[in-house]
């Protein structure tokens, strides 16, 4: 017979990440069910601000902390696979997919998200908006996303809120490792050889809630202003890349990243090399060369970036 009563409290591997696309900010759209999520660690939690009144006591005694706001919110971290985070790129994106190509717009795309801690233990993100992602590949490792999540409240029940069984989000393809999957990255046209490092980073800045009177909830959600950049470490051996930054050329930057014949294809759709950093960093160390990747809007097409899948198994 197993034992009982070993556990002190919840174990994270029991912990499950779920959510809903909504139709209406803050509300679990009817009869939907929710979709789980893969993801290595998240911190979604609340936050409340707390302020003292600078009262005038005889007694020398601070006056008592009031609550002035309440957020929630955090970053959920995972390992990249093909067609696991497409909502999620969507909702950063105010965009949604058209077929298999999403490009940034002006359509808020917001989620229900759910944190189920053990069977009657629930923490839900009602009106939960990506703010920003993160991917990362390194040389040795496997490539890493990260996503920033601006809720519009956390609320505590011991229900699931959303309804029939649960599914998973994505095809559940392989994680995208640095060595036989990552397919090749181009600048202007030309790819790069003898890549160590790349990032990309995705962010709506200036994205928050708004908050009124009388409830801890946000009242709504300011989407913020789309940007993206980058970084790309590399073996030095030409000024390819130099001479871009010094006559500011712009043009497209693709990282592509493949699971056998399912991909993604990240394109910057114009950019320029900014910052090189060319360093001997140490007695028999390979030379490295850092870029930073700054994107623009196009000016064709008035977009900024553009992500390309194929799922075809």
């Amino acid at each position: 017979m197993p034992s009982t009563g070993y556990s002190a409290g919840v174990e994270a591997n029991n912990v499950i990440l779920s959510y809903v696309k909504e139709t209406a900010y803050g509300t679990m759209p009817a009869a939907t069910a929710a979709k789980t999520l893969r993801y290595t660690s998240e911190s979604l939690s609340s936050n409340k601000t707390r302020t003292r009144a600078p009262e005038i006591d005889s007694t020398r005694q601070a006056a008592d902390m009031v609550t002035t706001q309440f957020q929630a919110g955090g970053t959920i971290n995972g390992a990249l696979s093909i067609g696991t985070y497409d909502d999620l790129f969507s909702s950063c994106f105010c965009s949604a997919w058209a077929t298999d190509i999403l490009q940034n717009g002006n359509s808020f795309e917001s989620i229900y998200l759910q944190k189920q801690l053990a069977t009657a233990l629930w923490l839900r993100y009602p009106g939960a908006f990506v703010s920003g992602f993160n991917i990362s590949a390194a040389q040795g490792g496997f490539v890493t996303c990260a996503f920033n999540v601006l809720a519009q409240n956390e609320v505590n029940q011991t229900a699931d809120a959303a309804t029939g069984t649960q599914t998973a989000a994505g095809l559940g393809g392989k994680i995208i490792n640095t060595v036989t999957m990552t397919s090749n990255i181009t600048v202007g046209g030309t790819g790069l050889t003898k890549v160590q490092a790349l990032s990309l980073d995705v962010s709506n800045d200036g994205a928050a809630q708004n908050f009124a009177i009388g409830s801890t909830a946000a009242a709504g959600m300011l989407p913020g202003v789309f940007t993206v950049g980058g970084k790309v470490s590399m073996y030095f051996n030409d000024f390819t890349l130099y001479t871009r930054y010094i006559n500011e050329t712009e043009g497209a930057v693709t990282v592509t990243f493949a699971d056998g014949n399912t991909s993604y294809a990240f394109v910057l759709l114009n950019a320029v090399i900014m910052n090189p950093t060319i360093v001997a960093g140490g007695v028999g160390q390979a030379v490295m060369a850092t870029f930073d990747i700054e994107g623009r809007k196009d000016s064709v097409s008035g977009k900024t970036l553009k992500i390309t899948r194929d799922l075809t198994p």
